[in-house]
């Protein structure tokens, strides 16, 4: 999980804004604190799937699960070693799949490439080896139409711009070698008004992107606006709600903060604040027609001067009104 231009920025810390409303196109939204301090570690950079009335955290540490937000429980489940920092699990077809293991860091790593799936967040199913699997990090990977569609990523060459396809993770099949956005890691994907979306990402350790694509077909791309913000925002994560994008935890300028943008077609997008503490990479779903927001990371000057990590796990629950 170490895009360094993407996650690792320093800021001078800023203290928690009083609650406000945020206003989008479509209304008014409101956030509440919804738990303080969470049963979980505090983390960033990990998902979270709703599946069955559930919420479930898929931590380094283990795997917690809520209802409303506010009471939490841990699942037996245990850990597939995979590093959701480099690579993803993907919620598809009624299951949770985890796409291999891999030892190193992204100067030089192997991939392992089974695939594991849960359908009940108590047991692994080893659903095979995917010889095919692209051995990729950083890449974007997606549930749309009814297969798995991995975009983008890196692999020790450097950043890709392709687009690969399976509908069972096993078998995997590149449907683009050179898509017209620039090659990047790190990219956001939703899925939007029937597409695919695009969002962001940049070079490893290199210039960011700003942009935002489409795509009816994970095959044919358009482009939806060439520049989000011209300060660059960075650490979000991409999430549809209330018929709207956002991107929840968008640092900006270099600097984290407590802030969300918002658009209701890609192309235009506005600035929310938010009450929560400045983070990059929080956790962000939605359920019972609500946003929630759980993790994320921030840094400040220490005692000498040295920058001091503070990682989130606090619960966050916006709903219009």
């Amino acid at each position: 999980m170490r895009i360094a231009s993407l996650l690792m920025l320093l800021l001078t810390f800023s203290a928690c804004r009083p609650a406000e409303p945020a206003k989008a196109a479509g209304g008014s939204y409101n956030w509440t604190e919804v738990v303080r301090a969470a049963p979980y570690p505090g983390g960033y950079n990990f998902p979270v799937f709703v599946q069955n009335g559930r919420a479930f955290a898929v931590l380094p540490e283990g795997i917690w699960s809520t209802e409303n937000g506010a009471d939490w429980r841990r699942e037996p489940l245990s850990s597939t070693g995979l590093n959701s920092g480099y690579l993803k699990y993907v919620q598809h077809d009624g299951a949770v799949y985890a796409l291999g293991t891999m030892t190193g860091n992204y100067l030089g790593y192997r991939v392992d490439p089974v695939i594991m799936r849960t359908t009940d967040f108590k047991n692994w199913e080893r659903v095979g080896t995917a010889t095919t699997l692209p051995p990729y990090i950083f890449y974007g990977v997606i549930s749309f139409k009814g297969a798995l569609w991995m975009i983008g990523g890196a692999d020790v060459s450097g950043p890709k711009a392709e687009v690969w396809r399976s509908e069972d993770a096993l078998a995997w099949t590149r449907v683009v070698e050179q898509a017209p956005w620039s090659a990047r890691s790190g990219g956001q994907l939703v899925v939007f008004h029937d597409g695919l979306w695009l969002i962001g990402g940049g070079v490893t350790d290199g210039p960011l992107a700003n942009d935002v694509w489409s795509s009816p077909d994970g095959v044919t791309w358009a482009r939806e606006t060439a520049e989000i913000s011209p300060d660059q925002p960075t650490g979000y994560r991409a999430v549809v709600f209330d018929d709207h994008l956002w991107l929840v935890g968008a640092n900006r300028s270099g600097r984290f903060g407590s802030e969300m943008l918002v658009s209701r077609d890609g192309a235009a997008w506005a600035a929310q604040t938010a009450p929560w503490s400045p983070r990059g990479a929080p956790a962000v779903w939605t359920m019972d027609r609500a946003l929630f927001l759980t993790g994320g990371k921030y840094s400040r000057p220490g005692p000498g001067g040295e920058s001091v990590f503070v990682y989130s796990h606090d619960v966050w629950r916006m709903k219009g009104r």
